[in-house]
């Protein structure tokens, strides 16, 4: 039963929070550079811009998530089995 279980035990858990933040990060990197590398020809439409930027602000958004549910854990205020 402990092996079955343990894809959800406190460790795991937390290395998946940790790989989450690491990988969110690496995804609003990316976002970022799509637009720089973009074939816009040195002008982008504003509807273009407009897309790019709600992106980026959703990414970042759940990065900051990301990190909020860390800095919890890492204070120790997630409960039920500390």
């Amino acid at each position: 039963m402990d092996a079955a279980l343990a894809p959800w035990s406190p460790k795991a858990l937390y290395q998946r929070l940790v790989a989450a933040v690491a990988e969110q990060e690496a995804v609003c990197q990316a976002v970022e550079e799509s637009f720089l590398e973009g074939d816009h020809h040195g002008r982008a439409s504003d509807k273009e811009v407009a897309d790019w930027v709600r992106r980026v602000r959703a990414e970042a958004a759940k990065l900051e998530a990301r990190r909020e549910a860390r800095a919890r854990w890492d204070e120790g205020r997630v409960g039920g089995w500390r």
